[in-house]
């Protein structure tokens, strides 16, 4: 069984793949944007503009993360709240995230600029890479969880059955 913010996450990513919203090189269409995305309840939705480039676009700004990770110098305080505020719903922490950011982009070889320049198998087959990678990084985290709440209860347990004997 998984954690919320991995089912969360990991259906923001398959849904992104699928949907042709996910993208290198685009902090509101990459793995981290569509997992913020997902956590804020937005959409992200790909329009083809008349040059033929592939534009990105959240209902709601889920570009926050991307300041904060590190990527901006200066941040308003208003700024910073709002992005721990999207951070902090993901479930995951800023470095996690960052980590999830690093993965697919390392990942991937293909930017979102450059569709146009690429089949959409050859995309899909890039894309594929940076989410497995993600994915993989992601049930990680989950198993980390999972011993710590293990041992945890059975620190719990150990000190339960010490108190009644």
């Amino acid at each position: 069984m998984f954690s919320e913010r991995f089912e969360r996450a990991y259906n923001a990513l398959l849904d992104a793949y699928n949907n042709n919203t996910l993208a290198k090189n685009s902090c509101t269409a990459c793995a981290v944007g569509n997992i913020v995305a997902s956590a804020l309840n937005a959409e992200v939705t790909r329009r083809i503009d008349e040059y033929g480039f592939i534009e990105f676009k959240c209902d709601l700004d889920n570009r926050s993360w991307y300041r904060l990770i590190g990527y901006d110098f200066y941040l308003s305080s208003s700024a910073r709240q709002r992005a721990i505020e999207a951070i902090t719903l993901t479930g995951y922490s800023v470095s996690e995230l960052k980590e999830v950011e690093r993965l697919f982009e390392d990942n991937t070889r293909i930017g979102s600029m450059a569709y146009k320049h690429y089949s959409e198998k050859e995309i899909k087959q890039d894309q594929y890479k940076g989410l497995v990678a993600v994915v993989d990084y992601l049930l990680s985290l989950e198993e980390v969880e999972q011993t710590i709440k293990d041992t945890k209860e059975a620190q719990f347990s150990s000190k339960l059955k010490e108190a009644f004997v």
